[in-house]
């Protein structure tokens, strides 16, 4: 989100690896190990390219150049498609863009799967992480509006759990079996001349916090948890995964840039707590922790995984919310034994009305529950907010069994 003076109407903290993408993963494409699995092919490296391309010549009002990278898009046949806080979308509606933007929307395919789980009017927020806490029976979600946690219980108005002073709140995941809540923070994604990132802990218990920080840090983005207790982050800003090991106290560099990684986002920790899954770039890592090899997770030709925020595995299956590169789509991705190949994948939504920047979702058993319309993007401006001009949040709810 540091880059959103560009492109702060279509992004969210996905939106950060916009240009990264572009003039990184683009251009050393394959740098990484790929253990079997194919690098970003050609095609949907060109196709990246003439979105964000389109996007630039739209935010310069260059439409002629707007609508030729679109024109390309639309051949590439990705299933991109401008969300509604994309510069293209203010294009959209001309006339000149009717043909290509009915060939978008026919391989975009827009449905509307999910079901309202919550509806939330008061207080307005903008929230970038959400968790389940399944000893308190609640949700858990991190405000950029206000900088609270809020505790979420239904039939029950949002409770204030604490407040993160300062900071922009993003990722946050409960350890259940130690009862600790872990949230990252950080003021990087809200053009500060000083990027300041903290993991926090929090004792569900007690309510003590202890704070970690790396002087190497600079856009903390999401927490993952292994189960041995290691707590792994993701610093989309520096291009860097850090790990706090169990019973330590410093934050310690698992991956730095020259690994090969770019803009990491969502992280995941397989069931066995053999694997950290990393939606990265284009197409997501896989990096085993017992000797730290990373490895390209293996993609169908056909799947695209540029610009995935949150990113879930339960039961041999990925789950993974996209929102970069169209309005918003919710995947499943099912993997193979050896956990580096998806096999099959199936699109739970795509382009959903409810749709205004999805972020991140969590996984309640058979269910997983989605932050539709996080609108990231109000939350921009050093300018305090104006909360009146956020909508209603609204979570929406998708089947997560095998």
């Amino acid at each position: 989100m540091s880059m959103v003076r560009t492109f702060a109407r279509n992004t969210s903290l996905a939106g950060l690896v916009t240009l990264a993408i572009v003039s990184g993963e683009v251009a050393r494409a394959g740098k990484a190990t790929s253990g079997g699995a194919a690098p970003p092919t050609d095609s949907r490296r060109q196709a990246v390219s003439q979105f964000f391309a389109a996007q630039r010549a739209a935010a310069a009002g260059d439409k002629v150049a707007a609508l030729k990278a679109l024109e390309a898009v639309a051949a590439a046949r990705r299933g991109f498609y401008p969300g509604r806080q994309n510069p293209l979308g203010d294009f959209l509606s001309d006339p000149a863009f009717a043909k290509v933007d009915a060939a978008l929307r026919e391989s975009y395919r827009a449905s509307a799967n999910g079901k309202v789980a919550y509806r939330i009017d008061q207080p307005r927020m903008a929230p970038e992480g959400i968790a389940y806490d399944p000893k308190g029976i609640r949700l858990l979600l991190s405000d950029w509006a206000t900088g609270n946690i809020y505790a979420i219980r239904r039939g029950k108005p949002p409770a204030i759990l604490l407040k993160v002073a300062s900071l922009k709140p993003n990722g946050l995941t409960v350890d259940e079996r130690r009862n600790l809540l872990w949230i990252v923070a950080t003021n990087a994604f809200v053009g500060a001349e000083k990027p300041r990132s903290e993991l926090i802990r929090v004792n569900l218990a007690t309510g003590r916090r202890t704070v970690y920080a790396n002087a190497e840090g600079r856009g903390f983005n999401d927490v993952a948890v292994a189960p041995n207790g290691d707590v792994y982050v993701s610093d989309t800003a520096a291009s860097r995964i850090f790990r706090l090991r169990h019973g330590a106290g410093v934050l310690e560099t698992v991956l730095a840039s020259d690994s090969g990684i770019n803009s990491p986002n969502g992280l995941t920790v397989d069931d066995s707590g053999r694997y950290l899954f990393i939606a990265q770039g284009m197409t997501p890592f896989r990096l085993r922790l017992s000797d730290g090899q990373m490895d390209l997770l293996g993609l169908p030709t056909n799947l695209d995984m540029i610009g995935t925020d949150g990113f879930y595995f339960q039961r041999g299956a990925l789950y993974a919310v996209q929102n970069l590169v169209t309005p918003g789509r919710i995947l499943k991705l099912k993997l193979n034994e050896t956990l580096d190949q998806v096999t099959a994948f199936q699109v739970l939504d795509s382009g959903h009305p409810a749709f205004n920047l999805p972020t991140t979702g969590a996984l309640v058993g058979n269910r997983f529950l989605v932050i539709a319309n996080s609108q990231l993007y109000r939350m921009v401006s050093k300018s305090p907010p104006d909360l009146a001009s956020i909508d209603p949040l609204l979570i929406l709810e998708y089947p997560a069994t095998n």
